[in-house]
């Protein structure tokens, strides 16, 4: 390869630091000569993970290749620009402003060269904020332990922007224990739509969480999952679209919970919610479609949530909100059963209600708080001979659990992060029950 002489290193230089910036599309308007007009950019063909600019008429010089995995160039409010997915994880670190630049990213195209534990170790060693973690069909990233990341698209246009996810049961990006992230002007979603457990967003255990103008379709199963403590979420003029089970869940939060100018629209289902002490709800300006209308329209007088000038869906299906009658279901006649009168091995129980202990106050089935579910159709419990376990409750089902008798009349249930007591009883009718206690929590199957 020839060497430049001396003398012509600067200029050099200073023609490829104008390509750079030209390329990153981020920075505002670069200044051109008044001599002559800047050269525009060429169309080069997407390659994986990779953005493209736009194609004009006018050919210009192609600038030197970008080193994988470095930035591009500084946008003018000093964020950094990027334009490929290796770029974006290694500049995810805390306090980061990143800009990405306009395209399409398929974050699948880049995960696909990690496929097994050994490649997905050697890459979690080297990289301390961004792990990647293998879900039921693919891979997913995991941002964790950031403070003050804000990732936002190279246009305002958010569908200029596009991140995406192959795999169904993937998220598209999980972030843990982080603090003050701002996500704007983007797409996200998966490629392929249908019925999914992964959702577009996750946050476990996070604080200060702004979504400005982002469109978060499905699948995901939700648009926003909030969870462990998450709070103080705030999402404004975005919009959550056509999510296999609907545009949100929040469970265990610790804050405020705010959507403005948005829209939810075309989901399977309402959002779920679990108010917590020191959590609140609130929807201002806002627009439900006709699920999430069903949903939430008869929640507006119960506290649950706020509502402030927001549009509804008029409703074609009226939810049944009556409590229907349970068998013969009286805990004052049922009497305590031993385990050694009859066997759990290869038996299924049908979810009847969840009873407050102190009040006696019930729940149709599916109101599940410590499991996170909210209103399935249906609830069936199965214990397999071998010890392990299914709770399918319509919607989907949890992990399976491990099941063994405590002693002959407490049976233990042992979920990832959660254990669960149970015990028989028999009614006046002879009807087996099966009762099923976590903290405060009783429900009942027969």
């Amino acid at each position: 390869m020839k060497r430049s002489k001396p003398y012509l290193r600067p200029v050099l230089a200073l023609a490829l630091a104008l390509s750079l910036t030209l390329l990153c599309g981020c920075g505002g308007k670069a200044e051109t000569p008044k001599t002559e007009p800047a050269p525009a950019q060429t169309t080069q063909p997407e390659t994986s993970g990779q953005a493209v600019p736009a194609q004009t008429t006018t050919p210009a010089p192609t600038p030197a290749p970008t080193p994988a995995g470095e930035p591009q160039s500084a946008a003018d409010d000093g964020a950094v620009c990027v334009n490929s997915v290796e770029a974006l994880l290694e500049a995810i670190v805390p306090g980061a402003k990143i800009v990405l630049d306009a395209g399409r990213y398929n974050l699948t195209d880049f995960l696909a060269d990690y496929p097994n534990t050994r490649d997905l170790d050697q890459w979690n060693d080297a990289h301390e904020y961004v792990k990647l973690q293998h879900a039921f069909d693919g891979t997913e990233v995991v941002v964790r332990g950031i403070t003050g990341l804000s990732l936002r698209g190279g246009s305002e246009d958010r569908a200029a922007t596009e991140l995406v996810i192959e795999p169904r049961y993937a998220s598209v990006f999980v972030f843990e224990d982080c603090e003050g992230v701002e996500l704007s002007c983007l797409t996200m979603g998966h490629t392929d739509g249908g019925d999914c457990s992964g959702n577009v967003l996750d946050f476990y255990n996070c604080q200060h969480i702004n979504l400005r103008n982002l469109d978060l379709y499905g699948c995901g199963a939700y648009g926003v999952s909030a969870m462990g403590g998450t709070g103080d979420l705030l999402a404004a003029d975005t919009v959550i679209r056509d999510c296999s089970f609907g545009p949100f869940e929040i469970y265990s939060g610790a804050g405020e919970f705010r959507f403005t100018d948005c829209t939810l629209t075309g989901s399977e289902g309402g959002g779920d919610y679990e108010p917590e002490p020191g959590s609140s709800l609130a929807f201002i300006n806002c627009s439900f479609g006709q699920e999430e209308s069903n949903r939430w329209f008869f929640s507006q007088e119960d506290g649950i949530a706020r509502f402030e000038n927001c549009t509804w869906t008029e409703a074609t299906e009226y939810p049944d909100v009556g409590l229907p009658e349970l068998p013969d279901f009286d805990v004052t006649k049922l009497t305590p059963v031993d385990f050694g009168e009859t066997s759990l091995a290869e038996s299924i129980w049908t979810g009847c209600a969840t009873v407050d202990p102190k009040t006696g106050q019930y729940w149709c089935m599916g109101y599940y708080s410590y499991l996170s579910v909210t209103g399935p159709e249906y609830c069936l419990l199965k214990f397999s001979e071998d010890g392990t376990g299914v709770l399918d409750y319509g919607d989907g089902k949890l992990p399976d659990f491990e099941w063994h008798y405590d002693d002959p009349t407490t049976v233990c249930l042992e979920f990832d992060h959660l254990k669960a007591y149970g015990s028989l009883y028999r009614g006046s009718d002879d009807t087996l029950w099966f009762v099923l206690q976590y903290g405060d929590e009783v429900i009942w199957y027969f």
